[in-house]
């Protein structure tokens, strides 16, 4: 379990570090690993996603990097729930797990900055559609396990899937020869 872990917070670091394409709003000085240096206005440049976060927080820098939404988010549960077949995944976008959980706090953030019925109506419909689609890829997951592995849909997995699927995979198949094995004797 705690592998499981590791490996879950190794994709949030990769995530973080991620390069992210960014418009300047105002001239500023950024720290970067050859020194300090100084950003001008209307520059577009690459920051890693965490720098590029914090500097957006503090309007220096507009991410152009399209946001995860709700209507993504509703589209995803869409698409999921209407999957063809039993076992049968939906294709997701990329990092769709690290970035719904980026909207969900942008919610939080914009709950505690002007509390309104509509961001908690927004967060609580966010919440209940990422649980329903984890829920329904999960239980898809588990059966593709259970039926020995499909390594064909291995595509339309996210990360953090694929790393579920393959531990999945290997302590079935490790139960599985330590049952018949002891059945064997």
């Amino acid at each position: 379990m705690s592998d499981i872990r590791g490996r879950l917070r190794l994709l949030e670091r990769d995530y973080e570090l991620e390069p992210v394409r960014v418009l300047v709003l105002k001239e500023a000085e950024i720290p970067t690993p050859s020194g300090v240096t100084v950003i001008q206005r209307g520059e577009e440049l690459d920051l890693p996603r965490w720098q590029a976060r914090k500097l957006r927080d503090a309007g220096i820098v507009e991410v152009k990097e399209p946001e995860i939404g709700a209507e993504d988010i509703a589209r995803v549960h869409f698409t999921e729930v209407h999957s063809r077949g039993a076992i049968q995944l939906a294709q997701l976008p990329p990092r769709f797990y690290l970035k719904v959980r980026e909207y969900i706090e942008s919610l939080n953030r914009a709950i505690k900055e002007n509390p309104s019925p509509s961001l908690f109506n927004d967060r609580a419909n966010t919440e209940k559609l990422l649980a329903d689609i984890v829920d329904r890829r999960l239980n898809k997951i588990v059966r593709l396990v259970v039926a020995g592995g499909d390594d064909s849909v291995l595509d339309k997995m996210t990360p953090e899937e694929k790393i579920l699927y393959k531990t999945l995979l290997e302590t079935l198949k490790t139960w599985r020869e330590g049952i018949i094995g002891y059945l064997g004797r």
